[in-house]
């Protein structure tokens, strides 16, 4: 944890997801991030993007291997961490690009949040 803004630590410290108030990271993160989200375990970033797009960020807050955030985040982790991110009324999609496009430098994850409901998506009582 000695990595991070001392002004951080009060989150990392805690088991929940709570919100990070901006003026504590602002300049710290890419300009694109609209708000920040930690916990002990998580970190995630929600990006305003090119053309309308949101994209929620999702790292663990401990490294692994090296300098890389450590590995293994779990399905259930991340759809309570989109819920909590206040996108639990829209689906979001992970992408998994064509082998020439990866860009692959960190153990994140990266959700896509759609605004219309996904036709392909498997619904409960449908």
């Amino acid at each position: 944890m000695s990595e991070y803004n001392p002004a951080l630590l009060p989150y990392l410290s805690s088991d929940k997801l709570r919100l990070v108030p901006r003026e504590i990271w602002l300049g710290q993160m890419p300009l694109t991030v609209e708000a920040l989200w930690m916990s002990r375990n998580f970190m995630a970033q929600v990006h305003k993007e090119k053309y309308g797009a949101i994209r929620i960020s999702v790292n663990r807050t401990r490294k692994g291997i090296g300098r890389s955030f450590a590995d293994g985040i779990h399905w259930d982790s991340l759809q309570m961490i989109k819920d909590v991110a206040g996108f639990s009324d829209f689906d979001a999609v992970e992408v998994y690009p064509k082998k020439s496009d990866i860009v692959n430098v960190a153990n994140m994850r990266h959700l896509f949040v759609v605004k219309d409901k996904l036709k392909f998506a498997w619904r409960k009582n449908e």
